[in-house]
């Protein structure tokens, strides 16, 4: 059974409860967040995190390590144009 949004995003919340949710898209078999704090050394330079669809798994996540930060912006910011 696949992990839905509304579960990610309680998973995500749960995993990270001080942090914010901006946005989430969905990335490769994985719910990708960009979330902030208000934490004035991490809060906003590093904002990406990961739920798997299939094992639930929260961890935090490296658009540069993947290789498709062009792709992963893209899809980001068309989902900050819809919100």
């Amino acid at each position: 059974m696949l992990i839905d949004l509304e579960n990610a995003a309680a998973i995500a919340t749960s995993s990270y409860p001080k942090g914010k949710i901006q946005s989430v898209i969905d990335y490769h078999g994985v719910w990708l967040f960009k979330i902030f704090t208000d934490d004035p050394d991490e809060g906003i330079w590093d904002p990406f995190f990961s739920v798997n669809q299939k094992t639930g798994v929260f961890e935090e996540f490296s658009p540069m390590d993947d290789g498709n930060i062009f792709e992963i912006t893209a899809l980001f910011k068309a989902a900050e144009k819809t919100n």
